[in-house]
């Protein structure tokens, strides 16, 4: 066969594929910061605005576009995100806050805040999307102490424990 009857019948192919749906994956990337001054822990979670978008219809019958932050969104993602990750420090569930979101290119930045004064354990329990994908993974990041600490969390393990050092 020749070469570029080969490329005739490939190069549309390559023209509909959509690298997204070949390969989709999912994942929400959860960064935490010990402010030791204050006592808390600032947490920002970066999640997929469709995948958030999809989960409030599921969790609350509602459609929501996030894009437009109105206070209705706002008091959704809120309400979803504290049935859904948990803070505990030095074994003692924290009072962690939901202060709000924005939206940036295609995902939110929700951000959380939870008193940690004098940490010797804090745990993180995160189970974002774990009833809507069976592959969600939630990544966790510690930056505490001097340190980076990096966790993956999956519905088999949806929680973890960072020690002090």
């Amino acid at each position: 066969m020749k070469p570029w009857v080969l490329l005739v019948f490939l190069f549309p192919m390559t023209l509909t594929a959509n690298p997204v749906e070949l390969h989709k994956f999912y994942m929400s990337y959860t960064y935490v910061d010990h402010n030791n001054i204050a006592g808390t822990l600032e947490i920002r979670s970066k999640i997929f605005t469709d995948d958030m978008e999809r989960m409030i219809l599921l969790s609350f019958g509602k459609i929501v576009h996030l894009e437009n932050q109105s206070q209705l969104d706002n008091d959704l993602v809120k309400e979803y995100v504290n049935r859904v990750f948990n803070v505990s420090v030095n074994g003692q569930t924290s009072d962690k806050s939901v202060l709000g979101y924005s939206y940036e290119n295609d995902m939110i930045i929700v951000f959380m805040e939870a008193p940690c004064a004098a940490p010797k354990t804090v745990t993180f329990e995160n189970k974002l999307f774990f009833d809507l994908f069976l592959d969600q993974k939630n990544m966790i990041e510690l930056n505490w102490m001097g340190t980076s600490v990096r966790e993956y969390l999956v519905k088999e393990k949806p929680q973890v424990t960072f020690f002090a050092s």
